[in-house]
């Protein structure tokens, strides 16, 4: 009786951690994670809102960050990621981006840990979100 009890509990904590593993909203393997970078008019300056604010990837995906324009901001509205330790994502090309031109990639290559980078709007630090690496 006691090990079924066992067995019974362990397969409800077993399913329960999937559906975590689930809600939690880790993509396919191989699918880019993206993050919106929401540009809008906040108390008489435009800044930003990230989400999510923290998002758990592993090593070796594909991030996109892509800004995006809430409200008219008067140009530039040049948006910069930008990590404290340079090993924790490789931007295919520079960390900066137009509001305007596009999306911004990476590639997650950094240890397990979780790390803040800034969100810089026109040279600016205007949030500091998360990412977490998990193994």
């Amino acid at each position: 009786m006691r090990r079924s009890i066992v067995v019974v509990l362990s397969l409800v904590l077993a399913s329960v951690g999937v559906g975590c593993y689930k809600f939690i909203g880790f993509p396919n393997y191989g699918r880019p994670i993206i993050i919106a970078v929401v540009i809008h008019k906040g108390k008489g300056t435009c800044t930003t809102h990230t989400s999510p604010q923290w998002q758990p990837v592993r090593r070796g995906d594909k991030i996109i960050w892509d800004p995006a324009l809430a409200d008219p901001c008067p140009p530039p509205n040049d948006v910069k990621i930008q990590f404290k330790d340079s090993g924790v994502v490789r931007f295919t090309d520079s960390s900066e981006v137009k509001a305007s031109s596009g999306q911004k990639e990476g590639e997650v290559v950094g240890a397990c840990g979780r790390y803040k980078y800034s969100v810089l709007l026109n040279g600016k630090v205007v949030e500091d979100p998360e990412i977490e690496i998990w193994p």
